[in-house]
């Protein structure tokens, strides 16, 4: 009662009660909260508008009060003594995000929640102040627009200032074997067009951190120790570079035997002149080098990406160990550079300078932002606003992209089979309303609940296509763009909004021939195995078990490749694909060669000879062998390292194995014989 009094009260404007007060009456039960009635005014709480019956005004409701009142989504479902408010709109009962969803009441749920999910991974637009932004790696869409099909909503939340996404003209049709599954084919042409361009930033800090309180990890500067210096040298360079001589171009084919005279007299006059001039730049490129490397050893091919603070260009392409940061060690009196690790090539964006804590030292950090390029690649995830995600499959040429009897193109393919299961049936609307308000010059309203079964979408959107001259459905005839035939059904073609995600495949390939690799097992892991015969314990199983746990990768950014495991072998055995087993398990783990006996068939007893004068030196088993008696001839006997002269043990070759084959005897015998 006291909290109805107060709602009453402050809807009403009366007893001085702010609006936004909000007043959380909690009904006694069992084991649940403590009951009472809780008023909250502070500032920066969450409320929302609702419509308050008694008096029919606005009301504001925050989130503690909003459980235990009964709040109507429309008027059809007020209950008379129990409902207290109704939604203004119905659309209300969804957030931001699941509103932008075009017409998510024809979809199935869970669909509209994965595209909650995949709207916040869209490459867009992440700010209005990129500019003055450091995000350590952000994703802007190039090429965004507003899309055709949206919601009232979209424009009150001024969303086209932060565009994710593109007006596509999809084709639901299973054209080639590149649209199986999600896959789906984007039109090269589209693509070559600007379709879906992305850019990646990221931000790389370079300098020199204080290691601990008083103690600094040397005198760094950026920048050059006598920068007028180097600033001459270069002048001097450019100043002297010579002028290249103007090159001879052949003449046609059907050119005159005087005219080929003439080029074979300026073409050797022009190899003489050549000559000269590479001559001549190689003696000042040598001369520029050896006075810059006299100025604190700075190096001349740096200066492609540095200027002369020994900063970079803002502009400049730099790819993998090119340089970005140069800095002149006092202590040394020396000049290095910081260099720019990456995988893919980069535009130096921006260059910040970091002060330091103290005014009155040096600049020891700055902060360079990377512009990374990325446009669609094979691999790419793209998706609509219905939770129809996709990777691109190919980049399909236009000449060869199906067509309709007006010439158009689609920019994106996708298979039939993508609707059935999944029940997505708003993007069918989607691409019927997108169609017609292209085709008219007009913005549709997807706002979830407006149409009914009296009042259905396809019948609204239908009757727009059909004044435009269009299929009332929004299928057309097709022609195939390999062999001109018209296809045996009509095609569904509209205009769906797609997002491109920021899933790359630049990101998430993994490639691993040969890398790194463990001192101790030669195969390629991550940490360095402790070794067991020195850790106290020992035993052959355990030994066993620790090479199989440790036997992991290196990771993705260190090269390392993917662990083939006991579940992948019996997989691959099951398929007969022995070869592949063996390269996986062996060539490009620690493969290694080694002797061993033909006869016993060990490699612990193999051991190389003494070299004599006139042979060569050889591989013999001690197993085999017998002690030499003294009465053979030289040439039957041979030496150990230890003095001993045996005869036999010949019958050696040497084989491919893994390297754990020959380190596991080994340490066992020194286990066993220390």
């Amino acid at each position: 009662m006291i909290a109805d009094t107060l709602r009453y009260w402050k809807v009403e404007g009366s007893h001085d009660l702010p609006l936004d007060l909000e007043a959380g009456y909690v009904p006694e039960s069992n084991g649940g909260q403590y009951p009472g009635v809780y008023l909250f005014s502070q500032q920066a709480r969450m409320i929302r508008p609702v419509k308050y019956l008694p008096l029919d005004k606005e009301d504001f409701v925050g989130p503690f009060e909003q459980p235990h009142m009964s709040i109507a989504v429309n008027t059809e479902e007020i209950i008379s003594g129990e409902s207290t408010h109704v939604e203004f709109d119905p659309t209300n009962i969804l957030s931001i995000v699941a509103n932008m969803t075009p017409f998510s009441d024809f979809n199935q749920s869970p669909r509209n929640m994965y595209q909650c999910q995949m709207s916040k991974q869209a490459m867009g637009t992440p700010g209005t102040a990129m500019r003055y932004r450091t995000d350590n790696k952000s994703y802007r869409l190039q090429t965004g627009q507003t899309p055709i099909v949206k919601a009232p909503l979209y424009d009150e939340y001024g969303l086209d200032n932060f565009p994710n996404g593109m007006n596509a003209v999809v084709a639901v049709i299973s054209y080639t074997g590149y649209d199986m599954d999600d896959a789906m084919i984007l039109n090269k042409s589209s693509y070559e067009r600007g379709f879906a361009y992305g850019t990646v930033y990221k931000t790389e800090q370079y300098g020199w951190r204080e290691k601990g309180r008083g103690e600094k990890t040397g005198q760094m500067l950026f920048g050059f120790a006598e920068q007028e210096s180097i600033a001459q040298v270069l002048s001097d360079y450019e100043s002297g570079t010579p002028v290249a001589p103007n090159p001879v171009y052949k003449p046609d084919t059907e050119a005159s035997q005087t005219e080929w005279e003439e080029y074979a007299t300026k073409k050797e006059e022009y190899d003489k002149a050549k000559q000269a001039y590479d001559s001549e730049v190689r003696k000042l490129e040598k001369s520029t080098k050896d006075r810059l490397n006299s100025l604190g050893r700075v190096q001349f091919r740096w200066f492609k990406q540095l200027d002369l603070d020994g900063l970079p260009i803002v502009g400049q392409r730099v790819e993998d160990g090119d340089p970005v940061a140069a800095y002149y060690d006092v202590s040394k009196k020396e000049a290095k550079v910081f260099t720019y690790h990456g995988s893919e090539v980069a535009f130096i964006e921006e260059v910040r300078l970091l002060a330091h804590e103290n005014p009155d030292q040096p600049c020891q950090e700055i902060s360079i932002k990377f512009r990374i390029p990325r446009s669609p690649q094979i691999g790419d995830k793209f998706a609509s606003r219905h939770g129809q995600k996709g990777v691109c499959s190919q980049k399909w040429p236009a000449a060869d992209m199906p067509f309709t009897e007006s010439g158009m193109q689609p920019d994106i393919i996708i298979n039939p089979h993508a609707f059935p299961s999944r029940m997505t049936i708003g993007m069918l609307v989607e691409s019927l309303a997108g169609k017609a308000g292209a085709l008219h010059g007009v913005t549709q309203d997807c706002t979830p609940f407006k149409f009914d079964e009296e009042n259905t979408a396809a019948d609204y959107f239908g009757h727009q296509l059909i004044k435009a001259g269009y299929n009332y459905h929004g299928n057309e005839p097709m022609y195939s763009g390999i062999t001109g035939e018209e296809l045996q059904a009509d095609i569904y073609i509209g205009l769906v909004y797609y997002q491109r995600l920021r899933h790359m495949v630049n990101d998430k390939f993994q490639v691993r021939t040969t890398g790194k690799i463990s001192e101790l097992t030669h195969q390629p892991i991550k940490v360095r195995i402790p070794d067991p015969w020195h850790s106290g314990y020992f035993s052959l199983g355990a030994l066993l078990i620790l090479l199989m746990q440790y036997r992991i990768i290196q990771g993705r950014k260190k090269g390392g490749g993917i662990r083939v495991g006991e579940m992948e072998r019996d997989s691959m055995l099951a398929h007969g694909a022995a070869f592949l087993l063996q390269d996986r398990l062996l060539n490009c783990s620690d493969y290694t060669q080694a002797w061993i006996c033909r006869t016993c068939g060990t490699f612990m007893s193999i051991t190389p000879t003494i070299m004599k004068p006139g042979l060569k030196p050889q591989v013999r088993c001690r197993r085999c062998a017998t002690k030499a008696t003294g009465f053979e001839s030289e040439g039957e006997t041979w030496e150990d390292g230890h003095g001993n002269v045996f005869v036999g043990g010949e019958s050696t070759t040497v084989v491919a194995i893994p390297y754990v084959l020959k380190y596991v005897p080994s340490m066992s015998m020194e286990a066993v014989f220390g």
